[in-house]
């Protein structure tokens, strides 16, 4: 059975690269211990061969140099965040297993919604990203004033601006 539910997961068309609508931004900042705009420094290299997730999941990890702290309390300058490989996923190559390369491109500026301690502290990644297809999305306007909007509206966090 999972064997099919793995065929047909693969057999998926690729997903386009579409932004969250307002109820998915609702549900992922709601979701998120953390949301914050930050700056890709560097995608970590998969190991060989890296499998997509499947039986057993399979991660990629990120650093990110924070600029701002949208939602929670983030006390690093830089952040290292897991995001789990799904095939298809909105963050996920379409060719291999891995991290989308135009999405993850290095300087390329997010918006990271955050989960703390969904992976073992051996992994070293206290921050997983939210979902398989919008724990990072680009960091455009329209979807920041969007989250600020509903954390201010919700009184759920403050933003707290970086130097």
């Amino acid at each position: 059975m999972t064997s099919l539910l793995l065929f047909l997961t693969l057999m998926l068309p690729p997903q386009t690269g579409r932004p969250p609508d307002d109820k998915e931004l609702k549900r992922l900042t709601g979701r998120s211990d953390v949301v914050i705009v930050a700056e890709v420094k560097k995608v970590e290299p998969t190991w060989e061969p890296q499998p997509w997730s499947g039986l057993s999941s399979s991660w990629q990890f990120v650093r990110y140099e924070v600029r701002e702290v949208v939602k929670g309390e983030l006390p690093e300058g830089e952040v290292r965040a897991g995001f789990i490989l799904v095939p298809n996923s909105l963050t996920a190559d379409k060719s291999r297993p891995g991290l989308s390369p135009e999405l993850f491109k290095e300087h390329s500026v997010h918006i990271v919604f955050l989960e703390r301690d969904r992976l073992p502290r051996e992994m070293g990644a206290p921050y997983t990203g939210v979902g398989q297809d919008y724990g990072a999305i680009m960091a455009t306007p329209a979807p920041q004033k969007k989250i600020r909007a509903l954390i201010s509206t919700s009184k759920v966090a403050k933003v707290t601006k970086r130097p």
